[in-house]
């Protein structure tokens, strides 16, 4: 399931923005100490993802099912 509606362009634009602000934030946190370096993979891991599926490019689940389907 996608985004209904999907962003419009400044939408995805201002997010991506925000988004660079956050991941700057994360990794300052990181260095400081304040977050460990796995959390801070985790903060960037899912946050990159949801705005990743506000741009159609990721579908959660799509590669958990691959994988189960392989094995």
């Amino acid at each position: 399931m996608l985004p209904t509606p999907p962003p419009s362009a400044e939408d995805l634009r201002r997010i991506n923005a925000w988004y660079g602000q956050y991941f700057g934030a994360v990794n300052e946190a990181r260095e400081e100490g304040r977050l460990s370096p796995a959390s801070a993979t985790t903060y960037l891991l899912h946050s990159g993802n949801f705005v990743r599926w506000l741009e159609s490019r990721f579908e959660p689940g799509i590669r958990a099912r691959s994988a189960a389907t392989r094995s």
